[in-house]
């Protein structure tokens, strides 16, 4: 009998964590499975997608003014979602070479579409991941009511190679 009952609460708590672990990612299209779709990318050539892994490379060919590539999307929810809500933002990175920035991070704005916070993880000049988790734990502003995810890019040489999957954005309860 104590071995039934162990056996029950074994499974309870594994389910419990099983179901933690799925929670809901809110952005679409994450891994890019259906390539850019949804998505705002300034320079496609900046960017590519095999194997559900975003790829970054620099576009020295535009030049050092206009040395800004981004990928973004607004996600789709409800403000009652969004304002003060917590949230966690994670993505996966390996990066063998990196020149100049990259930002990676969740847009807050307000009902007029103004920034009100960036919510940043970067990777600077000379930093190296093989396969590296970040993650950032943030409540939103209470003045939020639409959320973004932004990937920016600034003065990378062509042979810098970083590479993004596993993105997510899960509401915290």
């Amino acid at each position: 009998m104590l071995k039934k009952i162990t056996l029950v609460l074994l499974m309870v708590a594994c389910g419990i964590i099983c179901k933690a672990e799925e929670a809901k990612n809110l952005i679409q299209n994450p891994n890019f499975s259906k390539n850019f779709k949804g998505w705002f990318v300034t320079h496609k050539k900046a960017f590519s997608v095999k194997d559900n892994i975003l790829s970054i490379k620099g576009l020295p060919e535009i030049g050092e003014k206009n040395s800004y590539v981004k990928c973004a999307r607004t996600l789709k929810l409800a403000k009652e979602q969004i304002t003060s809500k917590k949230f966690t933002f994670g993505i996966t990175v390996k990066a063998t070479k990196v020149s100049g920035k990259l930002m990676l991070a969740v847009r807050e704005s307000d009902v007029k579409g103004k920034t009100i916070n960036y919510q940043r993880i970067m990777l600077k000049k000379r930093d190296k991941y093989d396969w590296k988790k970040f993650t950032k734990t943030f409540t939103a502003s209470p003045k939020a009511v639409h959320i973004g995810i932004y990937i920016v890019a600034t003065h990378l040489q062509g042979d810098d190679d970083i590479q993004v999957k596993d993105m997510y954005l899960n509401s915290v309860e």
